[in-house]
C-alpha cells in the first residue's frame, strides 16, 4: 500500500477476482443444468472465495505512515503529504445512505485538506449513540493519530494538538 504503482495493480487484481468469481458463479449455474453436483459445489466455493478476497481488497481504507496519508476509497485513491496543522484534519456528517442503512446510529468520518481539495479518508468512520459522541470520538482519533506523528517527528511539533483543548465530551472528564 505504500508505492503510487502498487495501488492501480491491487485494485485491478480486486476487480479482475471479483470478475472470476462472478464467472464461477455462471459456469456453477450452468453445470448444474448436467446435475453435476461436486463440480457445482467446487465452481461455487471457488466463486465464494474469489468474490470474498476481491471485496475485502476494495475495501475502504487509510494507512498513516512516514511517508504520509494513503487513503482509498470506493472509487480513488489518494496519496497526501501530512499536513502541516492539526487543524487541516475536518469531520464531516455522513450522509443517509448505503452507509446509514446498516445502523440507525449516526456516523461521521474523518477529513484532510490537502492540495487536491478536501479528501475524505476511507475507512476512518465512526457510530455512535449520538452524532454528538461521533464526533467526540473521531476526533479522539485524529488527536492520537496526531500525537503519533508528533512523537515520530512527521509534523511540527509546535503546531496545533488538536481541536478539542476542553479535554472531553462536552466539558467532562473523558474516560478512556
Amino acid at each position: 500500500m505504500r508505492g503510487g504503482a502498487r495501488r492501480p495493480q491491487e485494485r485491478v487484481i480486486a476487480w479482475g477476482l471479483i470478475a472470476v468469481g462472478a464467472l464461477g458463479l455462471a459456469f456453477g449455474m450452468a453445470i448444474m443444468t448436467y446435475a453435476q453436483y461436486r463440480g457445482v459445489l467446487a465452481c461455487f466455493t471457488a466463486a465464494a472465495l474469489c468474490l470474498l478476497v476481491g471485496c475485502l481488497t476494495l475495501r475502504p481504507r487509510t494507512v498513516f505512515d512516514r511517508t504520509g496519508i494513503h487513503s482509498r476509497t470506493l472509487l480513488r485513491s489518494y496519496d497526501i503529504a501530512w499536513p502541516d496543522s492539526r487543524d487541516d484534519f475536518g469531520i464531516a456528517r455522513d450522509a443517509r445512505s448505503a452507509r446509514r442503512i446498516r445502523s440507525a446510529c449516526p456516523s461521521v468520518h474523518a477529513t484532510v485538506r490537502s492540495s487536491a481539495g478536501t479528501v475524505e479518508l476511507g475507512g476512518m468512520t465512526t457510530r455512535a449513540i449520538t452524532e454528538a459522541r461521533a464526533h467526540y470520538l473521531m476526533e479522539d482519533e485524529l488527536d492520537r493519530i496526531w500525537a503519533w506523528a508528533v512523537f515520530w517527528g512527521l509534523v511540527p511539533s509546535g503546531s496545533s494538538p488538536g481541536n478539542r483543548a476542553h479535554g472531553g465530551e462536552r466539558g467532562h472528564p473523558s474516560h478512556h
